[in-house]
């Protein structure tokens, strides 16, 4: 088998995670063990009605190639089993920093320098017809050198020329448009407002119970800054939220723009 000859798998190769559909593992190559890989391992039986969709993940990162994006490498198949070589990162997901972080969030310069290499990964994606679809701190991984990389490119669709209309996405990260069914790549710009409000307040700017009394409010555009935990945030951190949580996606700062703001200089 071609996989065994190029990586190292085995019943000791470590488990880094699994899912609906496999298990990833954490492995090296054959002929430079300093090669280090993550490799899904998924199971044909338990994926065949979705393997459009992951066959398209694999066509959208195979078309991305970006420093701040994981890197998809090759792809195996089997009778039983398609594997995916990609990146390897060595580092914690954003999620779990915010967690471990005081209060539930992170020092606000340390949120930009991961947000302005946010930017620049999406902006990557845009300018490549792909937008995300699920951006939030799950999905994004920090290296051990403070190097962050886009992950899960699962929801992602390359938009044509018509707007997308399926619902996807975390519900507390999607954006308004996204609820009516009629949208684009400033989906992913409102995802990235979220992020920014979250990181830095450890508080969410939408609240509810359900997504029944969440979503009115994210069509509203309901959402303020709280107080307390805004007392610390800087003037330009909360000018640059207050213009990515724009209703309108026309009136929504744009990803080039963005990047352009005072607070990633100040």
């Amino acid at each position: 088998m071609q996989l065994k000859e190029n990586y190292i798998i085995d019943k000791k190769t470590k488990v880094l995670g699994s899912g609906q559909f496999g298990k990833v593992f954490k492995t090296c190559s054959t002929k430079d063990k300093d090669h280090i890989v993550a490799i899904k391992v998924l199971n044909k039986h338990k994926f065949q009605e979705h393997i459009d969709q992951i066959m398209q993940e694999v066509a959208i990162l195979n078309k991305l190639d970006h420093p701040n994006i994981v890197s998809y490498h090759e792809t195996y198949d089997d009778n039983k089993f398609l594997y995916l070589v990609m990146e390897y990162v060595n580092g914690k997901e954003l999620y779990d920093k915010m967690i471990e972080g005081s209060g539930g969030c992170i020092g606000e310069r340390q949120v930009a320098g991961y947000i302005e290499q946010l930017f620049r990964a999406l902006n990557h994606c845009h300018a490549n017809g792909v937008v995300h679809r699920d951006v939030k701190p799950q999905n994004i991984m920090i290296t051990e050198s403070g190097s962050l990389r886009l992950l899960d490119f699962g929801l992602s669709k390359v938009k044509e020329k018509n707007s997308l209309r399926t619902r996807a996405g975390t519900p507390l990260f999607m954006a308004p448009e996204v609820l009516n069914g009629d949208y684009g790549k400033e989906a992913d710009i409102w995802s990235v407002g979220v992020m920014i409000y979250v990181l830095v307040s450890g508080q969410y700017p939408f609240h509810a119970n359900s997504s029944r009394d969440l979503f009115p409010l994210i069509r509203d555009c309901k959402w303020s800054f709280h107080e307390q935990e805004f007392s610390k945030v800087s003037r330009n951190c909360k000018d640059l939220i207050s213009k990515l949580l724009v209703k309108s996606p026309t009136d929504r700062l744009n990803g080039k723009k963005a990047l352009e703001h005072p607070w990633f200089t100040s």
